[in-house]
């Protein structure tokens, strides 16, 4: 949930964040996200952390959740690579980020 007192950059990772799942998750069937939790919040906010550093924005508390999602383990960051890097360029490009 976006706050108004959130920092900018906090707001426009949530913003990200919700848009990787739009990307990524949209036509998964009834249950995926319950079944699949982890892997679904590790890979929304790998591609918000990867674009908000492609735009310059300090969005450093993405790790803290990615890891924790992930329970940091690398099977679950291995999972999700392939659809943060699909995700992230889509993005990119579509926001215009050099």
């Amino acid at each position: 949930m976006i706050e108004s007192r959130d920092e900018p950059a906090r707001q426009a990772g949530i913003l990200l964040h919700e848009a990787a799942h739009m990307i990524l998750h949209t036509h998964d069937e009834p249950g995926e996200y319950v079944a699949h939790r982890g892997l679904q919040e590790t890979e929304a906010e790998s591609v918000a952390y990867v674009v908000a550093q492609a735009a310059g924005l300090p969005y450093h508390e993405a790790i803290h959740y990615i890891a924790g999602w992930s329970r940091s383990e690398l099977e679950i960051l291995e999972q999700a690579a392939e659809n943060v890097r699909r995700a992230a360029t889509l993005l990119i490009e579509a926001l215009g980020i050099q």
